[in-house]
């Protein structure tokens, strides 16, 4: 069963990063021309599939290794998908659509109970433990109503017509931005009182994790609460920092 659900989990990451680098490849020397960093801009999601699948298929019985997996899975939809999904066979507008709109919002989730429990569970995972199943109620909250429409902009009509606008956008932003700073939270205490093993891990981690992820969050900020478009070599520049995450885990 694990084999199988492992086996689906990898064809659907595999065909959503294939189809990521398709449409970010340069198919003109103009394009190559503008992209001097388009090996790590097109090939970046190969570092985070090798080493999440990897770990997966190592320690299929491992809850950190699918989480890990899951997460860096998620990654992928950080920076969003390189064309508009209305120049894409329906088929595949579709599968991305609703990958985005799973997986994007999955990421505060994933990234607080990774480190909530990696490489030791965490003090304050003990002392809190609910704040792993509240990241799961706001990811399935504002993931699923989106299902058709893609990357979750807003928050849900339900839940701005019961709650109200401005509400309801800050409860969604709320959830979008403290999941990062709760993980990270989380391997810090690591960090300075586990055990002396998982603390030396925890201290890589920590390192490569807030070099990483540090340039996506303050790009993503006014992105999502302002509408600022980055410019594309922002976006490279971002993506070859969030690769030392995988690194870090490697």
């Amino acid at each position: 069963m694990l084999r199988a659900l492992a086996a689906l989990f990898a064809a659907v990451t595999i065909l959503y990063g294939a189809a990521w680098m398709y449409y970010s490849l340069p198919f003109s020397p103009h394009d190559l021309a503008q992209s001097s960093l388009v090996g790590g801009y097109a090939f970046y999601p190969v570092i985070f599939l090798g080493v999440g699948l990897s770990v997966l298929a190592l320690r299929l019985s491992d809850p950190n290794a699918w989480l890990m997996a899951a997460l860096f899975a998620c990654l992928l939809t950080g920076l969003g998908f390189p064309r508009a999904t209305s120049s894409l066979p329906w088929y595949l507008a579709a599968f991305v659509r609703a990958y985005e709109a799973t997986a994007l919002p999955a990421i505060p989730a994933l990234f607080y109970a990774f480190f909530a429990r990696f490489p030791a569970r965490s003090p304050i995972d003990q002392k809190l433990p609910w704040l792993k199943w509240l990241n799961v109620a706001g990811w399935m909250l504002f993931a699923l109503p989106n299902l058709r429409r893609g990357v979750p902009s807003a928050a849900p009509k339900f839940l701005v017509d019961w709650l109200g606008a401005p509400v309801a956008g800050g409860l969604r932003l709320g959830y979008l931005f403290a999941g990062i700073p709760l993980g990270i939270v989380a391997l810090t205490w690591n960090a300075m009182e586990a055990p002396a093993e998982a603390r030396r891990k925890a201290r890589v981690l920590l390192w490569g994790t807030v070099v990483g992820t540090l340039p996506i969050v303050l790009e993503s900020a006014p992105q999502v609460m302002a509408g600022w478009s980055p410019p594309r070599w922002a976006n490279t520049g971002v993506r070859m920092m969030l690769s030392i995450l995988p690194v870090s885990f490697a």
